[in-house]
């Protein structure tokens, strides 16, 4: 029986978190590294007594924006998903919202622009995940069999 779209996307959210170099990229690569501007806003906050910390919030909305964006197309570019269709009405509309969310933080000069920003940043790390659950790069086991020679690949039929 063929999976619905709900039922694809849930699966595809579940299935990378068994490989340590997906959730290590994850959390060093994606989140630390590319939180940086986030983190030093944070402390340029600190600094100067939290005046302008929605400036935080704006650093989170371009954070976001650039994660889900990339995270989009290349979920749009996998071949893994079968409701297809499905995939590129959703993904529409919901750029279409984080896009709204990013302008919302923006316009907002106050503690209540975290609002936005944080719904947005955790969306684009949901999509993150979904665009990159099926990298080879980073599931433990695809390398290891590469290095074994046991991928049906260049060099098979020598």
């Amino acid at each position: 029986m063929a999976k619905n779209f709900t039922q694809e996307i849930f699966e595809r959210f579940k299935m990378p978190w068994k490989y340590s170099a997906f959730r290590s990229y994850f959390l060093f690569i994606v989140i630390f590294y590319g939180g940086c501007g986030v983190f030093l806003s944070i402390y340029d906050c600190y600094i100067n007594t939290w005046t302008d910390s929605y400036k935080i919030a704006q650093n989170m909305a371009t954070y976001f924006m650039a994660i889900i964006a990339a995270s989009l197309v290349d979920l749009n570019l996998s071949s893994a998903i079968k409701n297809m269709a499905s995939l590129i009405i959703n993904s529409i509309a919901l750029l279409g919202f984080t896009f709204v969310l990013f302008l919302t933080t923006y316009l907002i000069k106050s503690h209540y622009a975290f609002l936005p920003a944080s719904i947005g940043t955790v969306i684009s790390l949901i999509i993150w995940i979904l665009a990159n659950a099926d990298n080879e790069k980073l599931s433990d086991e695809s390398y290891y069999n590469k290095m074994r020679g046991k991928e049906e690949g260049h060099g098979t039929t020598w």
